[in-house]
């Protein structure tokens, strides 16, 4: 039955006599200079649960298990990276989850692991029905909060992606589109089971399937014969009122579609090299991708993180935290966050690697004012550098490197192009490295507008200023290892909505350990005061 939402305010009042006010000092000591305190004050506090109250009955019935408490939980399981049950298990003994969770007394706070199971599910189908994760509202939220009471500036902005490999096994094309079919015909009702028995019997079981699909000694008759099988089944139940309606039909219809396509009315087998990236990796995981970078194949997902960048800063925290399957490049990922970056942040530098750039990414940061790094640029360096040339964008060529001006100029076609006489050229010491060309009136410069901006860039790219900007990406590599230790390495969700509340916990969980870090070392510095994140408010 759907429960009746009802917030969370009992722990705000304080209660005279806690289990803190018993245990030994040593011990309350050792809690109150944990990282405990902070979670609760940060943000357990601060979670608003008015935004998962949808999820709940608004008829009178039974209140639901508080929701800051569930989310809490959630958070503190990526916080140290455990398992469900291991979760649980420090839930039931750790004195400090107690304190992190606002529960003052030791009888508070029973539930069973299902009751958080059944709270992740609810999350996902709302945000599947909906479009509107609550857990990306609680992630937005702490982060403001930690940005503003930590005073860190939001100027200079860093960003960069991660692989996230998805938590399931590598399957062969013929155990994909089989494991598929099988899922489908689970789902049928028994008498329709039994009354295609004959035909659905091979797939009705684990060894059935294998049993079947060995006996098939040609790959590709194997994968001929399941495909037919699945389009048999696909038209069979094209108009069935319930059956279409399911998800495990439009994944049988995705998978088909993935493996085959028909040629002259005639269903035909893809070949390898003609499956999509994007095609479906596991019935159990169809949202997870196949990708290939730096030459090592990835199935799952990408998470792009940005994070604060500036030195003044006494600690850098995650500002976004998006995730996607893993064929969405890293550009599609800045084009989305742009405006959102600019309308939260004070971002006037964005420092990126070279998977970001692209011309229309840096007029559309040009446009908003926003100066853009990239530590990489793509291509070879070449052989002649039309950054030397003085050029003006409307009229053309106005001098050469050697400060020679040309006998004529003008813009054409995107390009500068120029006439200089044979005596302005004759000796120049660049000119084995010179985009002039000998011509019967003189010698001709032509030279496109795209490629001077690109040569500019990689001149500018020497400088004092560019490599002391440059040189503050690195970091973020050092914030998704610390991130992959807490649980990305090895995730164990499937499914891109929870992974997307994976990735937000994991985040959460970290700007909660670098302000903590970074508190405890100002308490120790006596010249400077510690970081406000130490009262509710």
């Amino acid at each position: 039955m759907k429960r009746m939402h009802k917030c969370n305010e009992g722990h705000r009042q304080k209660q005279l006599f806690s289990f803190l006010s018993i245990i030994p000092k040593n011990l309350r000591k050792r809690i109150e200079d944990s990282i405990y305190p902070l979670f609760y004050e940060e943000v357990f506090c601060q979670i608003d649960e008015e935004v998962f109250a949808p999820l709940y009955s608004k008829k009178a019935s039974r209140p639901n298990c508080p929701v800051n408490l569930l989310v809490g939980l959630e958070i503190l399981k990526y916080l140290h990276d455990l398992s469900d049950k291991q979760l649980f298990d420090t839930y039931a003994r750790d004195l400090g989850y107690r304190v992190a969770l606002g529960l003052q007394d030791l009888s508070e706070g029973e539930m069973s692991i299902r009751t958080l199971y059944n709270f992740r599910s609810r999350v996902v189908a709302y945000t599947e029905e909906n479009g509107i994760n609550p857990m990306q509202e609680v992630f937005e939220t702490l982060t403001a909060r930690f940005i503003e009471k930590a005073g860190v500036q939001t100027d200079i902005i860093r960003m960069d992606s991660t692989q996230i490999s998805s938590n399931m096994k590598q399957m062969s094309r013929v155990t994909i589109m089989s494991r598929t079919l099988q899922q489908f015909l689970k789902g049928l009702e028994a008498s329709e089971i039994e009354q295609h028995a004959k035909e659905y019997d091979c797939y009705m079981s684990e060894d059935k399937r294998k049993a079947f699909l060995e006996s098939i000694t040609n790959p590709t008759q194997a994968l001929e014969r399941v495909a037919q099988d699945m389009l048999r089944v696909l038209i069979r139940y094209e108009e069935h009122p319930v059956y279409t309606q399911q998800k495990a039909y439009h994944l049988l219809e995705r998978v088909l579609n993935d493996q085959t396509v028909v040629v002259e009315e005639q269903l035909r087998v893809k070949a390898g090299k003609e499956i999509a990236s994007d095609s479906c990796q596991s019935p159990f995981d169809p949202d997870a991708t196949y990708i290939q970078k730096n030459g090592k194949g990835y199935c799952g997902y990408s998470a792009n993180i940005t994070e604060t960048a500036n030195p003044e800063n006494d600690v850098q925290l995650i500002m976004q935290a998006q995730t996607q399957p893993n064929v969405h490049s890293d550009k599609a990922f800045l084009n989305e966050e742009l405006n959102e970056l600019k309308e939260k942040t004070d971002m006037n530098t964005l420092v990126v690697d070279g998977g970001y750039s692209g011309e229309e990414i840096r007029e559309k940061m040009a446009a908003n004012g926003v100066e853009f790094i990239e530590t990489g640029l793509k291509g070879k360096e070449p052989r002649c550098n039309s950054a030397a040339f003085e050029i003006d964008v409307t009229k053309g060529i106005l001098r050469c490197p050697m400060g020679k001006e040309p006998l004529w100029s003008r813009i054409k076609s995107k390009k500068a192009q120029a006439l200089f006489s044979h005596d302005s050229c004759k000796g120049c010491p660049y000119a084995d490295k010179c985009f002039a060309k000998k011509q019967t009136k003189g010698m001709k410069v032509d030279i496109e507008l795209k490629r001077y901006e690109r040569d500019k860039r990689r001149v500018n790219r020497q400088s004092e200023a560019f490599q002391k900007k440059k040189n503050l990406r690195p970091a973020i590599e050092g914030t998704i290892s610390v991130m992959k230790r807490m649980g990305l390495k090895h995730i164990k969700v499937r499914g891109l909505i929870r992974v997307q509340i994976t990735v937000l916990c994991n985040a959460i969980g970290y700007n909660l350990k670098r302000v903590f870090q970074v508190r405890q070392t100002m308490q120790k510095n006596k010249n400077k005061p510690p970081l406000l994140l130490n009262r509710v408010a």
